[in-house]
């Protein structure tokens, strides 16, 4: 069972995770006047239109069966964030402008992008998985898997 003040943790790291990647770009440069706030609203949209579905599909069923495992360590949190940030990216190709029908192409535009944009979707799955475990903290659940389980 988790207790009420974990259950809030839970919760906050689910809402905040999915668009910290875009919070972690927009604030510094709207504080430092690299940016417009106009720009900054499109990018947090951008984060949260990417973050949230993948988080509420993938994230939630990985934290249950890492909590299920009592994988509960930051370095399993940080890794499996880099690969949902890797399929991110595999599942946005599709839409980059070409048809999903024509493989060829897709092969191509995967080939020519993937070492600027997969590198770029890990490292910000990998940070909203980081952010996720430092307010969730699961590692301080109190909750511990049993030896016969």
């Amino acid at each position: 069972m988790i207790p009420i003040s974990n259950w809030f943790r839970l919760i906050l790291g689910f809402l905040v995770a999915p668009i910290s990647p875009g919070l972690l770009i927009v604030i510094p440069a709207i504080v430092f006047g690299f940016g417009n706030m106009g720009e900054g609203i499109w990018l947090i949209t951008l984060a949260g239109m990417l973050g949230y579905p993948i988080a509420i599909i993938l994230g939630i069923s990985l934290f249950i069966l890492f909590r299920s495992r009592g994988w509960n360590g930051l370095l399993i949190y940080v890794m499996s964030g880099a690969f949902l940030g890797l399929i991110i990216y595999v599942i946005s190709l599709p839409f980059g402008g070409y048809s999903s029908s024509d493989m060829l192409r897709l092969f191509e535009r995967f080939s020519n992008t993937a070492h600027v944009h997969a590198p770029l979707g890990m490292i910000c799955g990998a940070i909203a998985a980081l952010l996720f475990w430092l307010i969730a903290r699961p590692d301080r659940s109190g909750y511990k898997r049993n030896a016969g389980n």
